[in-house]
């Protein structure tokens, strides 16, 4: 069976930056006003009480994206939130042209049809399931093949060529 080549911690990194991303957007769009502190959650100022000083000055659609992200961490679990952690410390020890990479496949992925993209999860979480040994030699095969994590996909049947 063929898997697709999916990088855990490049996938966490494209789940991270979608959620921000789309946050963002949203907010971007919807032309809304900006958010007094007075007008946050106990539990939103804690998780946000680094940026009380600056939090006047940050645009509206930062103030949103930031009360999103502390909405979802307050009801996140303890073991969700050290992951999610681990996770933003992995990326901001990316470099720009890392991170820009990701951004882009990210963006590509976001933008394939819903089936394609659901294939590629269905994939992805079975190389997941796979043993790690196995997943090993599956990425080594594919690089000395110069997949890089990428495989070519058939824009017509979704189906994954070599």
């Amino acid at each position: 069976m063929k898997v697709p080549f999916m990088n855990r911690p490049l996938i966490q990194a494209w789940i991270f930056v979608l959620a921000t991303l789309v946050a963002g957007h949203a907010w971007a769009q919807s032309g809304s006003a900006t958010i007094p502190w007075s007008q946050l959650s106990s539990s939103e100022q804690k998780v946000l009480a680094p940026l009380k000083e600056s939090w006047n000055q940050l645009p509206a659609a930062r103030q949103h994206r930031m009360q999103k992200g502390a909405e979802r961490w307050a009801g996140m679990s303890a073991e969700q939130r050290l992951k999610a952690q681990k996770r933003l410390k992995k990326w901001k020890q990316l470099g720009p042209e890392r991170k820009k990479r990701i951004r882009e496949s990210f963006k590509e992925f976001k933008e394939l049809p819903l089936l394609k993209r659901q294939f590629l999860r269905e994939r992805r979480r079975i190389f997941q399931n796979l043993p790690r040994e196995h997943q090993k030699q599956l990425r080594d095969k594919w690089q000395k093949r110069g997949l890089r994590g990428k495989k070519r996909f058939d824009a017509g049947r979704g189906n994954n060529q070599d």
